[in-house]
């Protein structure tokens, strides 16, 4: 029974990385242009040695145009295990590999798990790309296409020591990318430079020209998420507000809960039990936001969590993403979130932060709030806004006595308060504080 439960979890493995490949072949995000590629599952390959074929767990043949012959063959096996990868199964892989390989021959070994340290220095003395895979729908971001196949050059250049850790280590998983690959000492996330490497290295130079013609252009992608101004933004939420009919204080999200149900067909789920970490979640596939209440702990957290994931629908990500998953640590990161480098996620995450933060504190009310402690407490605009939020004791001390009824009325965290004046030009923070 054991054994035949590994070789089903084999097997879906296997169908995961073959519709990773042929996705980014058949969209043309491959080396070469869709037409000069074929992609084949569980294909043999004749073996002198054994006089039989080899089969294969994915190949792709490379064709240069009016060739019947392929001109260069990549040779994919997978692993699925529940450990690393051991440096007995690279050699043996490699081993299969010289046994029908001609001059340009290509291998990659994927693994859902870590490898051995000893794969990396065998790996690179056979060339030997290393690919750690990880299915889209585990990630915290359900993109339309591979996050590997959208990072920049530029940024994965930045990501070497993740990309290290990543394929090393079974703890550690990065949730941002489904890809980690390592090739010739070249630690990256970006599936297009890592393909290119391994395609190009060590081919002649007449094959490296004749591929010009059939080659792909990786262009840099550019954002696809419209900016939204803070007009825009202040417009957007006033109108959901008029729908409930707000007035005044704590802003009723059941009622935008009802609306949405009502007129968008979109369920509110509280109470779940998702993952740990994660807050809440937003599914456009299903039409659907999960809450967890329990995991937010507090009343404010699971407010923001809310507005938060009501935020990426009224803004419409569903035109960019399939679905989110949202952090504990994520309201504290209004301003700059993530630090990863795919621009449109970022950008809808910072969008989602900010309209939550717009809709939990009106702007005609909480302006109105403010004002009457800025004149209870003679504050004073010198420049910087009414606020100057430094180490010094007595400016936490006036931020806290202006802040702490304001979060009590609004049901809202310090940080959202802070966020919310700091956009309105009220409040000037030090650099070196942090609250």
């Amino acid at each position: 029974m054991t054994k035949i439960n590994t070789t089903k979890k084999g097997d879906v493995f296997e169908r995961e990385v073959f519709n990773f490949f042929k996705n980014e072949i058949t969209s043309n995000r491959f080396y070469v242009k869709k037409e000069y590629c074929k992609i084949f599952s569980k294909k043999g390959y004749y073996s002198k040695d054994r006089s039989k074929d080899i089969i294969f767990d994915i190949a792709i043949e490379i064709y240069l145009p009016n060739q019947k012959e392929y001109s260069i063959l990549i040779i994919i096996e997978c692993k699925n295990y529940n450990h690393k990868v051991p440096v007995d199964d690279v050699e043996e892989f490699y081993q299969k590999v010289e046994q029908i390989s001609g001059g340009n021959t290509k291998a990659i070994i994927v693994t859902s798990n870590a490898f051995q340290e000893g794969t990396f220095n065998f790996s690179h003395s056979k060339g030997i790309g290393l690919l750690r895979y990880r299915n889209q729908k585990d990630l915290d971001w359900v993109l339309p296409r591979s996050p590997s196949s959208i990072v920049s050059y530029k940024y994965a250049q930045t990501q070497k020591d993740s990309v290290y850790t990543n394929l090393r280590s079974e703890a550690y998983t990065n949730n941002f990318f489904d890809c980690n690959f390592f090739f010739n000492y070249q630690y990256t996330n970006s599936f297009s430079l890592f393909i290119s490497t391994l395609i190009e290295y060590k081919i002649t130079k007449s094959l490296k020209k004749s591929l010009l013609s059939i080659q792909t252009i990786f262009n840099e992608v550019k954002d696809l998420v419209k900016y939204i101004d803070n007009k825009m933004m202040e417009q957007l939420t006033s109108d959901i507000l008029s729908k409930i009919d707000y007035k005044d204080g704590k802003v009723n999200l059941d009622k935008i809960s009802t609306f949405l149900e009502e007129n968008n067909n979109i369920k509110i789920f509280y109470n779940q039990n998702l993952n740990q970490g994660v807050l809440g979640e937003i599914d456009f596939v299903n039409n659907k936001i999960c809450i967890d209440n329990k995991q937010c702990e507090t009343l404010v957290r699971t407010r923001f969590t809310i507005a938060h994931e009501f935020a990426h629908y009224f803004l419409n990500h569903s035109k960019h993403m399939l679905g989110e998953k949202f952090y504990n640590k994520e309201e504290n990161s209004l301003e700059n979130p993530f630090g990863i480098g795919i621009k449109d996620v970022i950008r809808m995450e910072w969008q989602a932060n900010q309209f939550a933060s717009y809709l939990l504190l009106p702007l005609e009310k909480f302006l109105e709030d403010f004002s009457f402690y800025v004149k209870k407490y003679e504050l004073k605009d010198k420049g910087f806004g009414f606020i100057y939020l430094d180490e010094q004791r007595c400016n936490r001390e006036i931020f806290n006595k202006v802040s702490s009824p304001l979060m009590q009325k609004y049901k809202v965290s310090r940080s959202v308060i802070k966020i919310r004046l700091k956009k309105l030009g009220l409040l000037q923070e030090n650099n070196f504080y942090s609250s």
